[in-house]
């Protein structure tokens, strides 16, 4: 037996159906990490968990029929438990918190694309070049950066290594290098975004200064703001609510 303490949980699961079953007969369970998975390897080799299994898997619950599109989906089902180890040249992140959000969003423009990937070539789908034709300097948009369709990108503004969404409008004279901006968003004149994400809707005043910092969606951004390693989001009342990483 090897183990590994190198291996990190991606929690992508694929279940048989009569796990439907087992989770229906057994509302404790809670957990698919902790409780589940630990709980059906067990059943290979303990007897007892087994053998409830085995009856857990001869029943025909509504709730797994509702989910198959065949008659008998289980019919040659078996408990065993596979863990699949990704190879070490390909690319698996999970995506559970913001700055891991702005992390892959960051590096997939440069992740090579194969057969299996489940995204499009980005040469496909990078609106960069219709971007720079548009774009009043040839040298305003870099080379490692995903560009949305529809940006209006003022005079005098640069981009760096970034990911902008679509339908996009940025002022003159912005500044934005390390982030990520999802759509539909607007900066205005003389703003500098530095490794920040901005959701959808945002607006930023002019000559705003954004370093580290995580803006939630439609939030505005008065001119002139200073932020640094913050993130700010409209509460139920629309007033400002900010809170430290």
């Amino acid at each position: 037996m090897t183990i590994y303490t190198n291996l990190k949980d991606a929690h992508v699961y694929i279940f048989s159906h009569w796990v439907l079953d087992l989770l229906a007969d057994k509302p404790n369970i809670v957990s698919i990490q902790g409780e589940l998975v630990p709980y059906l390897v067990r059943s290979q080799r303990g007897k007892a968990t087994a053998a409830y299994v085995k009856k857990i898997q001869s029943n025909k619950s509504s709730l797994a029929q509702s989910m198959t599109h065949t008659e008998d989906a289980d019919a040659h089902d078996e408990r065993s438990v596979f863990a699949f180890v990704a190879p070490a040249n390909k690319y698996v992140e999970r995506v559970n918190t913001v700055p891991q959000f702005y992390k892959v969003n960051r590096e997939l423009p440069v992740q090579p694309v194969s057969d299996s990937t489940p995204w499009q070539p980005f040469q496909e789908t990078n609106f960069i070049e219709d971007a720079r034709e548009r774009c009043p300097s040839k040298h305003a948009i870099g080379s490692a950066c995903l560009i949305g369709p529809g940006l209006d990108m003022g005079a005098k503004s640069s981009i760096k290594k970034s990911v902008i969404g679509k339908h996009c409008k940025i002022g003159v004279g912005v500044k934005i290098s390390h982030s990520v901006v999802l759509d539909y968003v607007n900066i205005g004149d003389g703003a500098v975004i530095s490794n920040c994400t901005l959701c959808s809707g945002v607006q930023v005043g002019e000559k705003s200064k954004l370093t580290d910092t995580t803006v939630g969606h439609s939030f505005q951004i008065p001119p002139k703001t200073v932020c640094k390693g913050e993130t700010k989001s409209v509460s139920t009342d629309n007033k400002w609510e900010s809170s430290d990483y």
